[in-house]
């Protein structure tokens, strides 16, 4: 690539930092798509099809939120930043609202106790909005480099399985041990080590974008006018990057929220153990990481959206297989982690590693074509229309889950149609999400020469702006 030295670069430690923003906000969502639906059946008694319903409506709040916080962090301007003062607000607010969704409070009406709940849940979303916007925006001003911007995302997805695989073995036993499922303070215990987490990865952070997230760096891109909210019309409709990348992703988002949400259920009506839940996703971890980094090498060599194509060809077929594969010996330790594992690896380019990575592209991609450096309403566009899509996950697995009898775990029994019910749902939906991101991909604008192509340009833009 021509001009590498002029592409804006981040040190070892700025990447490494900035990497735990995914982790720092993907550790309540996680804990929210693994718990919430058994939380709420459990603690409060709400069927799964009204759960359903609440994080459905939740979703879709948290959708209108996301373009009138991406237009106002790119119209932010102080002494601490653009990003940085989102980052840490977002992450304080959040984190109180969780604790207090988790802590079981009751007032003593079902009613009453699921207008709290939804209150709590609403404006948890705001900071948690605030804090996920930068990690798809603040990278555009980190670095500019593709393979960084692999790594960045790289580390922020082996960040995140790792607190995943976390929560998978040991956030339930947390609960059991401090007074069980039905018991909201065991609730809130788990979700202040959650918060924990979160927070001292959001320190890391706002370390990570001290020296980048400054006026200096603004001022070198050329641009006086500030962003309209008008403008985020214009922007979807002349992104091609940002239509197909939207159209990608948010597909697979709706399926994997959907798996996510069943992931419990999975293994107490499919594998029958609910023990093996913490072995086998301890035991794919590895690979998933070891797949993550891999992926990381051979977008350097082939591109990012020919891995991501690529992948989504293995997701989309193996999905279907893993249903028979998952029936033949499904309480089999060995055949779960084997199973479980070739899936892992197959899906590892479809997921945040790239799809990250590639909003910061799409925002790229429209400074480059239009003159605008709107990174907070790139990927707040990009959010709108993903959370859009992605909220009736929830909804449809309740729906679906009620349509088949389920009640909650401690109601409903053992029965073919749970095991076959949950068994499809996990695996042949995911398989649907990934054969519409090979149809979005076949129209994304950026291969890997055309990319490259692009930075150059954009370096040499920079250059004479300075």
């Amino acid at each position: 690539m021509e001009a590498t030295k002029q592409i804006n670069k981040a040190k070892w430690y700025q990447v490494l930092g900035f990497s735990g923003n995914n982790a720092a906000t993907n550790a309540m969502f996680l804990m929210l798509s693994l718990y919430f639906m058994v939380y709420c059946t459990e603690v409060y008694g709400f069927s799964p099809l009204l759960v359903g319903f609440i994080m459905t409506g939740t979703r879709l709040f948290d959708a209108v939120t996301d373009p009138l916080i991406g237009l106002a962090i790119d119209k932010t301007n102080t002494k601490f930043g653009r990003f940085r003062p989102w980052i840490l607000g977002g992450a304080i607010f959040s984190a109180a609202m969780f604790v207090l969704m988790f802590s079981g409070i009751k007032l003593g009406s079902d009613t009453a106790n699921l207008i709290l709940v939804t209150v709590f849940y609403s404006l948890w979303v705001i900071g948690y909005t605030a804090q996920t916007a930068c990690t798809k925006s603040a990278q555009t001003i980190l670095t500019s480099e593709p393979t960084q911007r692999s790594m960045l995302n790289a580390l922020g997805t082996m960040n995140t399985l790792i607190i995943y695989m976390f929560s998978i073995a040991a956030l339930l036993p947390i609960v059991y041990a401090s007074g069980g499922i039905q018991d909201g303070m065991a609730w809130r215990k788990a979700a202040m080590i959650i918060v924990g987490i979160q927070l001292v990865l959001t320190l890391f952070v706002i370390l990570s974008l001290k020296s980048k997230d400054v006026k200096d760096n603004y001022m070198k891109l050329g641009i006086k006018e500030l962003p309209k909210f008008k403008d985020y019309l214009s922007i979807f409709k002349e992104n091609r990057a940002l239509q197909m990348l939207v159209v990608a992703a948010s597909t697979n988002k709706i399926t994997q929220t959907m798996q996510s949400g069943l992931t419990v259920l999975f293994y107490v009506y499919v594998v029958q153990n609910q023990k093996l839940q913490g072995t086998v996703s301890i035991a794919t971890l590895p690979l998933m990481i070891i797949a993550t980094f891999v992926v990381v090498g051979l977008v350097k060599k082939f591109g990012r959206k020919e891995i991501f194509t690529l992948s989504s060809w293995g997701g989309f077929v193996y999905g279907i297989i893993a249903v028979f594969l998952i029936s033949l010996n499904p309480s089999s330790m060995m055949w779960l982690i084997l199973v479980m594992g070739i899936n892992t690896i197959l899906i590892a380019g479809a997921g945040d590693v790239n799809i990250i990575s590639m909003i910061a592209d799409s925002a790229d991609y429209e400074y480059y074509r239009n003159n605008r450096f709107v990174p907070g309403m790139i990927g707040t566009s990009f959010s709108f229309i993903d959370k859009v899509i992605s909220s009736f996950g929830s909804l449809i697995t309740g729906a679906i889950l009620t349509g088949i009898g389920f009640v909650s775990i401690t109601e409903t029994p053992q029965s073919s149609k749970m095991f076959w019910g949950v068994l499809i749902m996990y695996f042949a939906f995911p398989a649907i999400g990934h054969l519409c991101s090979i149809i979005g991909m076949k129209f994304y604008p950026l291969d890997k020469k055309s990319h490259e192509k692009m930075l150059v340009d954009l370096a040499n833009k920079k250059e004479e702006v300075a």
